[in-house]
């Protein structure tokens, strides 16, 4: 059986109009639709980094890094909890709202010297993910407060 990784993604822009002098809620009329993409298809070898019997041991938002030289996909969540190393999975049941930054780095050759760029490609409030199939770089996680359970996985 070959193996494959499944995923979607919908994001709906909301703007507000006023009608007769009340103000609703509405798809954004510039956009004036629901923007979705999934692949239902992406191989996958079959390996995940991160879990073990259903547990994800977390990375710090405090400078944690996440490495993926070469996968199918890699998974980033803000979990909304606190970095504890002293929890299972290091994710403590102190809540958190810290705002996390992943900023993934690119090595590009100018004139034969391989330089190191870094880019910061999200910022996650409590709850929110990123997926990016294809993923590979190392990712560096910072956040603006106290560090933060970072979910992860890396499918190769």
């Amino acid at each position: 059986m070959a193996d494959k990784i499944d995923y979607a993604i919908k994001v709906t822009p909301v703007g507000t109009c006023e009608v007769e002098g009340r103000t609703f809620k509405a798809i954004d009329s510039d956009v004036a639709r629901t923007l979705f993409s999934s692949n239902i298809d992406l191989d996958w070898s079959g390996t995940g980094t991160g879990w073990s019997d259903g547990v994800c041991t977390h990375k710090s938002s405090g400078g944690g890094t996440i490495v993926a030289p070469s996968s199918d996909g890699v998974w980033i969540k803000h979990s909304g909890y606190d970095y504890n190393e002293s929890f299972p999975g290091y994710k403590s049941t102190i809540e958190n709202t810290s705002l996390v930054t992943i900023t993934a780095g690119v090595e590009v050759d100018h004139d034969g010297v391989w330089i190191l760029h870094s880019s910061v490609i999200a910022k996650l409030n409590a709850g929110e993910a990123i997926f990016l199939p294809k993923a590979n770089t190392t990712f560096t996680l910072s956040d603006d407060g106290t560090a933060a359970a970072i979910e992860y996985a890396i499918l190769t």
